[in-house]
């Protein structure tokens, strides 16, 4: 899992990494030294050597993109975990039924 409790794996077609062959491609790009991203560095070192997909113009990698265009809800907070998430529906949810218990004893 990663910092955020999301789930990260590794797939695979016909013995081949599909995420090496989007980094090769020029498709995907690596988050530079983060964990298993250094595995696809040779590969995307590749592409954009040869100036494939994304390579052969110019882009504003996503990270560098989000930091300058920020989302109103992003300002000064951080990003609620899928477990916060749950956690927060969980207490609306016994929230609503008290309240529904409660007005159908109160009669």
């Amino acid at each position: 899992m990663d910092r955020y409790g999301r789930h990260i794996a590794v797939c695979h077609a016909q013995g081949r990494d599909i995420a090496a062959e989007m980094v090769r491609a020029g498709f995907a790009i690596t988050l530079e030294g983060r964990g298993r991203a250094r595995t696809y560095e040779d590969a995307q070192a590749d592409a954009r050597a040869a100036k494939r997909g994304i390579w052969a113009g110019h882009f504003d990698p996503p990270n560098a993109w989000r930091r300058a265009n920020p989302r109103d809800s992003d300002a000064g907070q951080r990003a609620e975990t899928p477990l916060e998430w749950l956690q927060r529906k969980a207490i609306s949810l016994w929230q609503l039924l008290e309240s529904w218990l409660r007005s159908l004893f109160s009669r």
